[in-house]
């Protein structure tokens, strides 16, 4: 079962995406962007909640120019308030009280003049949500056998 992930940038770190982008796709990972997705008369703010919600987490690069677009930080409280995993990466020099609803949590940090440094922490983050999505689809698929039997074995009395 495949991972898919809402990938939060702003569109001036669209190169370092797009880099970031081509190596999930060699693992089992599905990265949607909203410039990758243009649907010319549709409501914005609603195609992003309904792609996040659909996402298993999301990815926010937080640049100096990401943490300061209002469209990011919108989209990291979305997921969050979907309870969704945020796997932030901080670009090196980015002030921690600029994260703002990310401050405390653990992060990935990255030099903008090696990229390529982080990918395979990024890609062990994404695995880790990964199987934790897979032993949440056992265990319901657990919950769904249990309690079919304990309706048959009622059903039987």
């Amino acid at each position: 079962m495949g991972l898919s992930v809402f990938f939060s940038h702003n569109m001036q770190d669209k190169e370092l995406v797009d880099s970031l982008k081509a190596e999930a796709k060699q693992g089992d990972i599905d990265i949607y962007t909203f410039d990758g997705d243009v649907q010319a008369g549709e409501y914005v703010d609603k195609k992003i909640r309904e792609r996040i919600g659909a996402s298993d987490a999301l990815v926010v690069l937080l640049s100096a120019q990401g943490v300061a677009s209002p469209y990011v930080q919108q989209e990291i409280g979305v997921a969050l308030a979907l309870g969704k995993p945020v796997v932030p990466l901080v670009e090196k020099g980015v002030e921690i009280h600029r994260l703002a609803m990310l401050q405390g949590r653990e992060v990935i940090f990255f030099e903008r003049e090696n990229p390529g440094a982080v990918k395979p922490t990024l890609m062990g983050q994404l695995t880790r949500v990964l199987n934790n999505k897979n032993k949440q689809i056992v265990i319901g698929l657990g919950l769904v056998v249990v309690l079919t039997l304990l309706i048959y074995m009622a059903s039987r009395k």
